[in-house]
């Protein structure tokens, strides 16, 4: 594994690198991100006065969906936070090497687009047709204010767990695996999803598990946060707004793939999908570290 490009980004951590910093920095996270959802309802229950009923009862329209997303950039204003308080770093210094984050930024995605995209295509000639979720018109609407959504939000989840988390363990830790997997561990019991039985939920840490460690991966070769949140944008583009699954985000879909637990079950699709990660990985880090 060639992690050159990463040193930088670990030196930039090193320079206060005690755990009980990371820890404070992780107290911090939770309180900004609490703090960050109680305004986020306030202003959506009391300023705008919705009811968001449908949030919580797993059936939500387009802009429950928008607030789920909006949720989460708690955890980047927290990391943001955490960084420049406890580790004395700079947002820059989370993010990593400035034009070349853009650059494969974009790379990362158009390359989960094309690869997942035709993956998606085959597909559909070859099952049954989908189920329409949102008129095309609505959901054209709310396309624009759907991408802003998504690129902070998988913008806010990268800057803690590949920018903050992972930079700061590597800095305390030398063994590639704790700073890899542990922040790829919390990703994924962030996505466990409650239901019936416990096995769709297992299933889904272990998938956006695997996910994080692909981002990790990623972000030390490349030396910044660019090529993981490129391959996140995309991806959720793809699972909140063409094809989704019912469940707490799924209001913005163009089409309907049934219940999440059905996509969760062990089968040769879910498999597919696995393979098709580690494609969409492997073609990503060929063409970023050319």
């Amino acid at each position: 594994m060639s992690y050159a490009l990463y040193r930088p980004v670990i030196e930039q951590a090193s320079t206060q690198p005690a755990l009980w910093r990371l820890f404070a920095g992780l107290v911090t996270v939770l309180l900004v991100t609490v703090v960050w959802s109680m305004d986020v309802f306030f202003f959506a229950t009391v300023v705008l006065a919705r009811d968001l009923f449908g949030l919580f009862a797993g059936s939500p329209g387009p802009f429950e969906t928008i607030l789920t997303l909006i949720f989460i950039l708690g955890l980047g204003f927290g990391a943001w936070a955490a960084g420049r308080n406890w580790h004395g770093r700079s947002l820059r210094s989370l993010i990593g090497r400035g034009p070349r984050s853009l650059r494969d930024f974009f790379w990362a995605a158009l390359l989960t687009w094309a690869v997942a995209g035709s993956f998606w295509a085959l597909t559909l000639v070859i099952s049954d047709p989908l189920t329409p979720n949102l008129p095309f018109d609505e959901w054209l609407a709310w396309l624009p204010v759907a991408l802003i959504a998504i690129l902070l939000q998988t913008g806010s989840e990268e800057l803690l767990f590949r920018g903050y988390l992972q930079s700061q363990l590597a800095a305390r830790f030398g063994t590639v695996w704790v700073w890899m997997l542990v922040p790829s561990l919390m990703f994924g019991a962030l996505h466990f999803l409650p239901g019936d039985t416990l096995a769709p939920g297992l299933v889904y840490v272990g998938l956006t598990t695997l996910f994080g460690v692909i981002a990790a991966d990623l972000t030390a070769r490349t030396g910044s946060i660019g090529a993981a949140w490129g391959l996140h944008f995309a991806n959720n583009c793809i699972a909140i707004l063409v094809v989704v699954y019912l469940g707490a985000a799924s209001g913005l879909g163009l089409y309907s793939a049934g219940p999440v637990e059905e996509a969760l079950a062990l089968s040769p699709i879910l498999l597919m999908d696995v393979l098709i990660l580690v494609l969409i990985w492997l073609v990503i880090r060929r063409a970023v570290t050319r």
